[in-house]
């Protein structure tokens, strides 16, 4: 049972109150109006939760949680955490990305308000009756939000169309790493993916490769986007085949001019410079 008297801010109506604004915002209100009001107001929400629920936890490093989270807040928003986006990105399937606005900044005033709500001792929210199911489940909530939070604005699209290119897989692989701003570049046999002994059922094709790789562009939210594509192997020509999907971070849901737009941006920056031509 949570006794501790720093748990009773989590049954605050200030931290359910936040805490319910930054589900409802990146569930819901930045896909239907995708402003600057909304962009800004998941900041506001998690900047007020996030250091009150960890000083619950750490109720004698309480100010120590809240200084951590102003500086890695303001870390984040700097162009010094782009080495740290980069070297995930290398790792990660779908890349993360932010992008520098220091009018995020502003959020930073909610956490004197957060800090005098998590050191309030005087109410005993919720009342005399047993807290701990309420509070054990706005626990496993809270970590909910903050970590669906990060992936929520995660966006795909697939580009339907294919490319031939007039030369080997081996100067056509040494050419596509050399591409300015690919990197992070895997290319793997589909056989290999799917050996037979282990996936009897699956058809592969041992002249066909899967190839991912980031694209160090900006879209949206994204500073870098991830690309998956496969591609045929037939001798002196390689073909990169249809439904290329291109993974970034953006709060609004995927449209057709995202489609077009990041298409026409595939084709520019690694389709022309290989010589690519459509396959019609």
């Amino acid at each position: 049972m949570f006794k501790t008297e720093s748990f009773r801010a989590l049954l605050s109506p200030w931290f359910l109150t936040a805490l319910a604004l930054l589900l409802l915002n990146d569930f819901a209100l930045k896909t239907v109006f995708a402003n600057a009001i909304t962009g800004k107001l998941s900041d506001f929400a998690g900047l007020f939760c996030f250091p009150l629920f960890v000083s619950c936890f750490l109720p004698r490093r309480r100010g120590l949680v809240y200084v951590a989270t102003a500086v890695t807040f303001c870390a984040w928003k700097s162009p010094l955490s782009q080495i740290v986006i980069d070297l995930s990105n290398s790792f990660l399937a779908i890349p993360i990305g932010r992008i520098v606005d220091y009018t995020d900044l502003l959020a930073l005033a909610v956490l004197p308000i957060s800090y005098a709500i998590a050191d309030h001792k005087e109410n005993d929210y919720g009342g005399p009756v047993n807290r701990t199911p309420v509070l054990a489940s706005l626990i496993i909530v809270s970590v909910f939000a903050f970590s669906a939070t990060q992936f929520v604005n995660e966006r795909g699209v697939t580009i339907d169309r294919a490319y031939r290119f007039e030369m080997s897989r081996g100067e056509f692989e040494r050419q596509f790493r050399g591409l300015e701003g690919v990197n992070g570049v895997e290319i793997e046999k589909q056989t290999d993916a799917w050996p037979q002994n282990e996936y009897p059922n699956v058809k592969t094709q041992p002249n066909t490769y899967y190839v991912h790789f980031n694209l160090n562009e900006k879209y949206c939210d994204a500073n870098d986007l991830g690309i998956f594509s496969s591609i045929r192997d037939d001798g002196s020509r390689i073909v990169l085949e249809e439904f290329s999907s291109i993974h970034y971070w953006c709060p609004t849901a995927p449209a057709q001019a995202d489609k077009e737009q990041l298409t026409s941006l595939f084709e520019e920056k690694i389709v022309l410079p290989l010589g690519g031509t459509l396959v019609k």
